[in-house]
């Protein structure tokens, strides 16, 4: 990265690579994978580290680096190909301060992670709105490469405006963005809005990432988790989906225990924040706690309750949104054999999404490797010490892009059953990030350079 690091920060880094982290100044290194699966601590102020992992699994995300405040941290990445060698810490001095077995890729055309992204414009649609406000903070949490922010919303709001990097900026319509032709436009304003704009800008060569329901199950359109699935992205792919945020935490989960044991069936029970709605669900919670009556968007009270009842009712008996996690667990995961079935239900909560989840493997599994798999995969951190009070909620999810899984355990009834909970701010991961996350794949891969 090349830069000082002002507050503690992680690189998730693919297990096909390995990885060089240089130090000028960095009292705590910690460097994780499933052939270290605990944290090491080189004794030296001055430290070069050259790592790796056993590459039992080329598809999982294994390692890990993480530094303490205040260091300059710099992080290559190699191709292959692969030479054995040890992990070795080595001090300023010359003397090693210790070693493990694992893999390096001999460097060969290495790439600075994040650090050559190109500048790009970039237009937000529904730039007021509550997912459209998340993306700008994503945007400038992740310091992605804005050289301009065209900020879009409706007619109403059109001449106000937002901030960005401690900059107000002007909120401008669509017709005028369209016609600036911004690299890529990030949209979250609803279906019909995308349904009729997405399009023009994909025809204009602007690259769309759109956060409604209109793409999702188009058989012309990728659906995308980045790590999950974003190797199926093309230069062809002009619109591109981005899920249902409580399909997005899930599939997070699945996907590396899907890769090693193949998930079969199982059963997602949803516990969804209001802010899933909207602004005028957390206003009616809001108004609701301070006693106030009124009309609200839910059929019934939403304080102190919950509604098994989240978008509408189909002809099957389930609810829409339950019936997206059906099938966008689907077309993300590859698989048309997984078959999940959904309860879907909405409580007074506004950090985010919880998800009581059970599925059936079709082969056997060691409940070390499944925590093995899930605290290995990026973007997925485990809290599974229920015997310390430690396991995920909404209220520490809130504001982070991670997803949060624990309380594993096998089921009582079938051995080759598993019970997991998954947490995540359904405005971050599940939404805004994860379009920003699409853009910064995209961008990695040279759509832009």
């Amino acid at each position: 990265f090349g830069h000082d690091v002002a507050h503690p920060h992680r690189t998730l880094v693919p297990a096909s690579c390995a990885f060089k982290v240089w130090t000028a100044r960095l009292s705590d290194v910690h460097v994780q994978s499933p052939s270290m699966p605990h944290h090491i601590t080189p004794p030296a102020s001055q430290t070069e580290c050259i790592g790796g992992c056993a590459l039992t699994d080329l598809a999982q995300h294994t390692a890990i680096a993480h530094a303490t405040p205040q260091a300059a941290l710099a992080l290559l990445v190699f191709p292959p190909p692969l030479i054995s060698a040890n992990l070795v810490f080595s001090r300023g001095d010359g003397q090693t301060a210790g070693q493990l077995p694992t893999v390096i890729h001999k460097p060969k055309n290495p790439m600075v992670m994040n650090a050559a992204l190109t500048p790009l414009n970039v237009a937000v649609v529904g730039a007021t709105g509550m997912v459209g406000r998340t993306m700008l903070d994503v945007l400038e949490a992740r310091n992605f490469p804005v050289a301009r922010l065209l900020p879009i919303a409706s007619a109403r709001s059109v001449g106000t405006t937002v901030r960005f990097k401690g900059e107000e900026i002007e909120v401008m319509s669509i017709e005028d963005a369209l016609a600036q032709t911004p690299h890529v436009a990030l949209f979250s304003a609803g279906g019909a809005l995308s349904t009729e704009w997405a399009p023009k800008f994909a025809a204009a060569g602007i690259t769309v990432v759109d956060n409604s329901s209109a793409w999702r199950m188009s058989d012309a359109h990728k659906l995308v988790v980045p790590e999950v699935n974003g190797d199926v992205l093309t230069d062809g792919d002009l619109v591109i989906a981005n899920p249902n945020c409580t399909t997005m935490q899930l599939v997070m989960a699945l996907k590396p225990l899907h890769d090693k044991w193949q998930i079969t069936r199982g059963v997602v029970n949803t516990y969804q924040s209001v802010t899933g709605t909207g602004q005028a669900a957390v206003a009616q919670l809001e108004a609701e706690r301070r006693g106030e009556e009124g009309p609200g968007v839910y059929p019934h009270p939403i304080d102190q309750n919950c509604l098994p009842h989240c978008d509408t009712f189909q002809d099957n008996g389930y609810t829409r949104e339950e019936m997206k996690v059906h099938h966008e667990t689907k077309k993300i995961m590859g698989d048309d054999a997984i078959q999940l079935s959904c309860t879907a239900v909405r409580v007074p909560v506004v950090g985010g999404h919880s998800e009581a989840v059970y599925v059936e493997f079709a082969k056997d599994f060691e409940m070390d490797a499944v925590r093995d798999a899930l605290s290995s995969f990026p973007g997925v951190i485990l809290e599974d010490r229920p015997e310390d009070f430690v396991y995920p909620m909404p209220r520490n999810a809130h504001g982070k892009d991670e997803v949060f899984v624990g309380r594993l355990r096998r089921d009582l009834g079938h051995p080759r059953g598993l019970h997991l909970w998954i947490v995540a701010d359904n405005l971050r991961k599940g939404a805004a990030t994860n379009t920003v996350q699409i853009a910064e794949h995209l961008n990695r891969a040279g759509r832009w350079a």
